[in-house]
């Protein structure tokens, strides 16, 4: 890309994010002013916004600012790959050290993993019961909240495959602890958390299903 055509883009990119500002994107704010939602509704938006939060804090997945993501948005429209992007994070290992302000080899480092590993399990399961409550209610009151739901889902979906992703990596790296019940713990708790991403991409299956069988029936206005 020539000087000049990364100016242009850089110059959109910000026109852009400007008008953004006032309105930021997060998983939270699908609901923002959908009075239409229903209790179950709320509540899947309210746990997938919960693990976000976590998720960006605890270093499970990347951090991008409202202007990273308007030039990778861009950038990619203007013809680049993206490789740039992905080159310019950093590891996600790395990520998740930084974080926790931390190290592979720290005293404690491998109860401190086993907690995280837990706690995401725990926020995925309360999106997982969120939405299994959601589909057992019929949906909710319309369609349009229920794509929000579906949206909400498969967001925490695609969260917690990247967390998996990481998790998968840190165990890679990470000494073996010298404690073999701590050391199956780990192995355990990544194994629950999997099965637990699993159920959540057959939620949203479930939940889209509802949404055409609500439009075939309009059962939902």
């Amino acid at each position: 890309m020539t000087g000049l055509r990364r100016f242009l883009v850089a110059l959109a990119a910000c026109s852009f994010v400007a008008g953004c500002a006032s309105a930021p994107i997060s998983v939270s704010s699908r609901f923002a002013g959908a009075g239409e939602a229903s209790p179950q509704q709320a509540s899947v938006s309210r746990t997938a916004a919960d693990f976000e939060d976590v998720a960006r804090a605890r270093g499970w997945i990347r951090e991008a600012g409202s202007m990273e993501t308007a030039m990778s948005w861009m950038g990619r429209l203007a013809g680049q790959s993206g490789d740039d992007d992905a080159s310019a994070g950093r590891a996600p290992v790395a990520r998740y050290l930084e974080a926790n302000e931390t190290t592979l080899d720290a005293p404690g480092f491998a109860a401190h993993f086993l907690t995280d590993m837990t706690l995401a399990w725990e926020l995925a399961g309360a999106v997982d019961n969120a939405a299994a409550e959601l589909i057992a209610q019929g949906g909710g009151v319309s369609r349009s909240a229920l794509s929000r739901s579906i949206g909400d889902v498969e967001t925490v979906t695609a969260r917690a495959r990247d967390t998996l992703a990481l998790f998968d990596a840190v165990l890679a790296e990470m000494p073996v602890p010298g404690d073999d019940e701590l050391a199956s713990q780990l192995v355990s708790e990544r194994d629950l958390f999997a099965v637990r991403t699993d159920s959540l991409r057959e939620r949203v299956d479930e939940l889209v299903d509802l949404r055409r069988s609500n439009a075939s029936g309009d059962s939902l206005s």
